[in-house]
């Protein structure tokens, strides 16, 4: 049965949703919107408009940050260490 189903939408998708947009404008929106997320992030990153050379920058003065503060965290050294 989904056999049918799948040939009969190869052979007539196209044309039957180029008809339901035009008789049935209100139902071709309904599908539509059923088909879309519910919930489109559109939040956008801070870094993303960022060269890699402000990456970097930005990435090395938190790590500055965190080996400046090494010492009022009790442990052994910097968890930070070079290869």
């Amino acid at each position: 049965m989904v056999l049918k189903y799948h040939r009969d939408w190869q052979a007539n998708g196209a044309e039957t949703i180029a008809r339901v947009r035009e008789e049935r404008p209100q139902d071709y929106l309904k599908v539509v919107a059923s088909i879309l997320p519910k919930d489109i992030n559109l939040r956008r990153s801070p870094y993303e408009d960022m060269t890699d050379a402000e990456l970097n920058a930005a990435i090395m003065k938190y790590v500055g940050d965190f080996e400046d503060r090494k010492d009022d965290v009790p442990g052994e050294g910097s968890a930070f260490t070079e290869h």
